[in-house]
């Protein structure tokens, strides 16, 4: 199916941890079997699972977060950002303080993209390509956005919005002021 869908080599092949073995394995085993001179992966990325008052989220547990209820209240840049919080390898306790966090953010970011003041937000993004090639570290891309709009609204330069705005793409963040 990959192989038709997806061409010879997958460049990057995703899934929680628990998944290494033996789903992960077998797959690699008879992918290789079937074209044996042709890496099938060339990255694997494998995650970490989040925690909700002291165990693991999950549909057995009933202890799950979903995003569709999330939506209800809360600006999905944020829900977003707040996720780069966690390590994908890490993972970690799902923290609600980090979402209000996350939503000061996007606040501050929509803000300094309609009210550049001048100084130089380049360094900032800088980071965040730096962190994002450092294993996806997207805490610390998360934490140089929120310093690049802090940068850009008390002496940013007219130039800000465009950077910001690069940014957000590298991240992947929607960030639209509609008010």
């Amino acid at each position: 199916m990959s192989l038709v869908h997806l061409g010879p080599t997958i460049d990057v092949h995703g899934g929680g941890y628990d998944l290494i073995f033996p789903h992960h394995e077998c797959e690699n085993a008879q992918s290789r079997a079937i074209r044996p001179n042709v890496p099938f992966v060339r990255r694997w990325m494998h995650t970490a699972p989040l925690g909700l008052g002291g165990e693991k989220m999950s549909k057995s547990l009933g202890n799950l977060v979903f995003v569709r209820d999330l939506v209800k209240d809360t600006d999905p840049a944020a829900i977003r950002l707040a996720l780069m919080n966690y390590h994908y390898r890490i993972g970690g306790e799902w923290r609600a303080d980090l979402l209000r966090s996350a939503g000061h953010t996007v606040e501050k970011v929509k803000y300094a993209l309609r009210h550049p003041a001048g100084g130089d937000v380049r360094p900032h993004l800088a980071r965040i390509r730096a962190a994002l090639d450092d294993d996806l570290d997207t805490a610390s891309a998360a934490s140089a956005l929120n310093d690049m709009a802090d940068t850009a609204i008390n002496g940013g330069s007219a130039n800000a919005a465009g950077t910001i705005n690069e940014a957000l793409h590298l991240l992947g963040l929607d960030i639209e002021d509609r008010t």
